[in-house]
């Protein structure tokens, strides 16, 4: 990740849920410097679509894009709020939002993409079962 995440952003170093298509989505805690407020980073390493054939990849990426700029320009209190499209580059898509405790994947026990079995599953995640 980038320098400007780590100007506006104190992110956690292990992932604590993920999301999205195929659960590709890395979400990490995190806090905004300025403010201390709650945050979540969300990373697409690009390396995990490298099975794709390339048509296939820049398809998914094309609509992740538009997924993310719909989602900014929504408010409505039942939908995720972006707070910053961070980066895009040759090896991540990022960005910020409200923070998320755990994804509808992950509440529905799909734990594809979250870290090891060594590290517990978040205490949210467990008492949401």
């Amino acid at each position: 990740m980038g320098n400007e995440l780590t100007k506006k952003y104190d992110k956690e170093k292990i992932h604590t849920a993920s999301g999205g298509h195929e659960c590709l989505w890395k979400i990490y805690r995190a806090t905004v410097k300025s403010t201390g407020e709650p945050a979540s980073v969300f990373v697409l390493d690009l390396d995990d679509l490298k099975s794709l054939p390339k048509n296939e990849r820049e398809q998914l990426l094309d609509i992740f894009r538009k997924d993310i700029r719909a989602l900014r320009e929504l408010n409505h209190p039942y939908i995720l709020k972006i707070y910053d499209v961070l980066e895009e580059n040759k090896k991540c898509l990022a960005f910020v939002a409200e923070r998320v405790s755990f994804s509808l994947a992950n509440a529905l026990h799909r734990y594809q993409n979250l870290p090891a079995r060594e590290q517990p599953l978040p205490k949210e995640l467990v008492e949401f079962r």
